[in-house]
């Protein structure tokens, strides 16, 4: 059998309830550049802690039909990930059969739509730790706004507060109600 020594992968993190999946879509070539053979083959996906050496966090071993060496699984779905943090770096490897694990492992990169889902249904969250901006990318205090900030018992409210800073004065106002309670 020819050893296996290149495959390219195209990976999306998603995150649907409480199930974690990684969609993989790749390609396997031999040692000669040649699509490996039609048919059924045993893959093991592995995620690393590391690019090279580090600890396995995450293991599954799967039979996948491959045609003209294209392959596709959804990671995640036989053995759960509920375990692992996507806000941690990891990276992939991919045996196929016999043949030794692949290298280098492939880093997963999160789209924005996964970085999202992984928020399972929350709106608007912020990073527990560290500086927040909003209309500002280098924002000097846990939570720094360039603009005003408007808050409301909810979306359409007309009675509300804000607060905004015009470049010579700071200002808080009420609309609606004129009570401003503290």
């Amino acid at each position: 059998m020819k050893q296996i020594r290149s495959i390219i992968i195209s990976a999306t993190i998603l995150s649907m309830g409480m199930a974690q999946e990684i969609a993989i879509h790749g390609v396997a070539r031999d040692n000669a550049g040649a699509a490996i053979s039609d048919g059924s083959h045993t893959f093991t996906f592995r995620l690393y802690d590391a690019l090279t050496d580090g600890n396995e966090v995450w293991d599954e071993a799967k039979t996948l039909t491959v045609t003209n060496g294209v392959f596709e699984t959804n990671l995640g779905s036989d053995s759960s990930m509920a375990g692992l943090n996507f806000y941690n770096d990891y990276w992939l490897s991919v045996q196929i059969g016999t043949n030794s694990e692949l290298s280098p492992r492939t880093k997963l990169n999160a789209t924005e739509y996964g970085i999202m889902a992984q928020l399972n249904s929350a709106t608007n969250a912020f990073p527990s730790s560290g500086s927040t901006g909003i209309g500002t990318s280098t924002p000097d205090e846990e939570l720094s706004v360039v603009g005003r900030v408007r808050g409301a018992y909810d979306a359409n409210e007309t009675e509300y507060t804000e607060i905004f800073h015009d470049g010579g004065h700071g200002h808080v106002n009420t609309v609606g109600d004129g009570n401003l309670d503290f």
